[in-house]
């Protein structure tokens, strides 16, 4: 028999507290477009522009990639530069230590994860350490995410990561308040009760003791 034994993560006791003047978007991704299609997402993002509303997104290339993320992170900055959007998204690599990345993940409303197909990790652990502290998944329905997501639950499931797709999904986000709420806590319930570390030992305690 095969057994699925959720990860387990640190969560934190409580959600954090947030400004909520201003939506924040935060992707973790590595220098590959598979992972971060730019020609999807920049349309979005202009679209959101233009019809005024106002958010943040931050993009953090991991250093731990195969690929050339300096190269990537230089392309993307000539494009922000070029379409004038510097001021609204910011690029930049790194290699997080846990203080780093809990202090932006805690900082965040939105976490992107728009992959254009299957990735090595399944679950993507960025996605369970985004919904510990409650931050609404916006993600393609590829892998297990529709059943981590609880199909629309603690997230927005995109089919595809279209420009269009993007664009309503993160719209939702920035206008209904109510939608970034419900998910941020389900999102941080959820980890709570499958992937804390306490809840994991006493799931496979309870499966030792069935066998």
């Amino acid at each position: 028999d095969t057994f699925y034994v959720p990860t387990p993560i640190e969560v934190p006791a409580s959600l954090p507290k947030r400004d909520i003047d201003i939506t924040n978007i935060l992707c973790l991704t590595h220098a590959d477009y598979v992972r971060f299609p730019i020609d999807k997402i920049i349309p979005a993002i202009m679209m959101l522009i233009r019809e005024g509303h106002r958010f943040c997104m931050k993009v953090v290339l991991s250093q731990h990639s195969l690929t050339n993320y300096q190269s990537m992170m230089n392309i993307m900055r000539l494009i922000l530069k070029k379409y004038n959007l510097s001021k609204v998204v910011a690029v930049s690599a790194k290699n997080f230590g846990e203080e780093d990345k809990s202090k932006i993940l805690a900082e965040s409303h939105v976490y992107l994860y728009p992959s254009l197909c299957e990735g090595a990790m399944d679950p993507p652990l960025t996605i369970l350490e985004a919904m510990t502290y409650g931050l609404c998944i916006v993600a393609t329905k590829v892998q297990s995410i529709p059943y981590i997501v609880g199909y629309g639950k603690r997230g927005i499931l995109l089919s595809r990561p279209t420009s269009s797709n993007l664009y309503h999904a993160l719209k939702l986000c920035l206008v209904d308040k109510s939608i970034l709420a419900n998910c941020s806590y389900n999102a941080w319930l959820y980890t709570r009760q499958v992937h804390n570390e306490s809840s994991v030992a006493k799931y496979l305690e309870k499966l030792i003791h069935q066998r």
